[in-house]
């Protein structure tokens, strides 16, 4: 976070101190950000926000889909077709309107990442659908003779051809029986 302060080219408006010791830095605003500025290089999990001015929501929207897919975006607007945008234009973690951080409170509402923001959703079900693993088990008895007799070649016999024929073309749930699901 120091890094940042130290080499952004924006103007801090407030804040801006930090005591590396004791690693604290005040909460800081920074404007007159460049889109090429360190700060807008990366997420930042601390208490700087830099402000970039844009001339529309189009630009905006442009601006972020040009750059790693982040954890949460904020759109604080009361235009139905700027949400409207936002939510058909972009990809993030999470998108939230007109609130900052209300979506972590909402146990279920999954939480997570998309590409280099993060993998997963967390929270509530979501959690245990991520940290589970579900999965199909197939037990077929050694002792269906018949069913073996019919399904592996040679076919030679023209009735086990048939059938065999008939068992393969068959529908998924037709042979869903020779398996279980856990």
């Amino acid at each position: 976070m120091t890094r940042l302060l130290k080499a952004t080219t924006g103007k801090v408006v407030y804040g801006g101190s930090f005591n590396t010791p004791e690693k604290f830095i005040t909460p800081t605003i920074i404007t007159k950000i460049d889109k090429h500025d360190v700060c807008m290089e990366e997420e930042i999990f601390g208490p700087i926000l830099p402000v970039m001015n844009v001339d529309s929501s189009e630009e905006a929207i442009t601006y972020v889909n040009t750059r790693e897919r982040p954890l949460v975006i904020y759109v604080y607007s009361t235009d139905t077709a700027v949400k409207h945008d936002w939510m058909q234009h972009s990809i993030s973690g999470s998108l939230t309107f007109n609130e900052c951080f209300l979506q972590m409170s909402i146990p279920s509402l999954p939480f997570g990442g998309v590409g280099n923001s993060g993998m997963g959703r967390y929270f509530g079900k979501a959690s245990i659908k991520l940290f589970s693993n579900p999965r199909s088990i197939c037990d077929k008895s050694t002792s269906e003779h018949l069913n073996n007799a019919v399904r592996y070649p040679p076919y030679d016999d023209p009735k086990k051809e048939k059938i065999a024929r008939w068992y393969f073309s068959s529908p998924a749930d037709a042979t869903a029986h020779l398996c279980t699901i856990s």
